[in-house]
């Protein structure tokens, strides 16, 4: 059973770098207009019948029948190759965590910079979402906001770090998915996404 940390109270911030939030982050940063995270393989295959495209994975390995795995790279092939504008997002932890909030900030190594810029002064409650495999890169990218929304410089040297030789990161390598660990850290989007009554959208 995986294990929430949470830093402070407010409106929640979810960190699932590898690879829910980065997933979700490339989506909307790249066409897609809006995320409906989904507790169940049922609920996005009725999703998928509505137009949607619907990514997934279980243990980090694509759900059969999905579209793509929960993979930016993957992700953003599909969407130069297609018109996609809706995704539906199955994964192992983090969706099952953001169906069961109102409302929350979406956030990864991806837009840690603009994540530090918008939320200062708002009253957040950061959420490292973590796996199996630890939750080393998620916690690194909290205490790298956490310092950011305080006013200090953010070291994204060694965030990148802590990301690239997480137990997550190397569970991914060794199923072949190294190339989205490669993307994660070394890609910036300038953009915040924000869940809202199920959907997730772009934060202006």
């Amino acid at each position: 059973m995986v294990k929430y940390f949470k830093l402070g109270e407010g409106l929640p911030v979810v960190v699932d770098v590898l690879r829910a939030s980065s997933t979700i982050i490339t989506a909307i940063a790249n066409g897609i207009v809006e995320v409906v995270p989904v507790k169940s393989k049922k609920e996005a295959f009725k999703f998928k019948k509505q137009g949607y495209l619907i990514a997934g994975e279980r243990d980090g390995v694509k759900i059969e029948g999905f579209d793509i795995g929960n993979s930016p790279v993957e992700l953003l092939r599909v969407i130069k190759e297609g018109s996609w504008k809706k995704l539906a997002l199955k994964t192992t932890n983090a969706t099952k965590l953001l169906c069961s909030l109102p409302e929350a900030y979406i956030v990864s190594t991806l837009n840690l910079e603009v994540a530090s810029r918008k939320l200062g002064g708002k009253e957040v409650s950061l959420i490292a979402v973590g796996s199996r495999h630890g939750l080393e890169e998620d916690m690194a990218v909290v205490l790298a906001l956490n310092k950011g929304l305080n006013g200090a410089r953010i070291d994204y040297e060694w965030v990148k770090e802590k990301v690239v030789n997480s137990r997550a990161a190397k569970h991914l390598r060794s199923i072949g998915y190294g190339s989205d660990v490669d993307f994660i850290v070394n890609t910036s989007y300038d953009v915040l996404p924000k869940l809202e009554k199920g959907i997730i959208k772009g934060y202006n």
